[in-house]
């Protein structure tokens, strides 16, 4: 009896660790900010170019100047892995891209197959990390 209670306890004290890890960042945000600097990736533009209208129906809305005038941009996800982005710019055209979402790392990243630009593209976000609460040596 006392080692299935101190198998329970275990079990409790690893779902409890694995729920506050899940909760330590906001995937929302970090997933805006990867799909937008995919986004900038696939137009060969700086990140910061585009902004975050907001979601609608599941998906995000980003505006930005591209082809001499501003234009939205649309990012859909679909099965929590897989991101569909397009643009009334692009026709019918649709890129379509693997979101991956690292919980431990506390980490967002839209995953390009290639770009059209050729250049190393980084999507990837971050959560801040809470300052450390070890005392510094001297």
């Amino acid at each position: 009896m006392p080692r299935r209670t101190c198998l329970i306890a275990f079990l409790l004290v690893l779902l409890t660790a694995a729920g506050a890890r899940a909760q330590a960042f906001d995937e929302e945000t970090l997933t805006q900010c990867a799909i937008q600097k995919a986004i900038a990736a696939l137009t060969c533009k700086p990140h910061d170019e585009f902004f975050y209208l907001g979601k609608r129906t599941g998906i995000y809305i980003y505006s930005g100047y591209w082809a001499l005038h501003y234009t939205e941009f649309y990012a859909q996800v679909a099965d929590k892995n897989l991101v569909l982005i397009s643009s009334p710019d692009w026709g019918r055209k649709r890129i379509s891209a693997k979101l991956e979402i690292d919980y431990i790392k506390g980490c967002a990243e839209v995953r390009l197959q290639k770009t059209p630009c050729n250049s190393i593209t980084d999507t990837k976000c971050c959560a801040a990390k809470p300052p450390s609460t070890e005392p510094k040596s001297p």
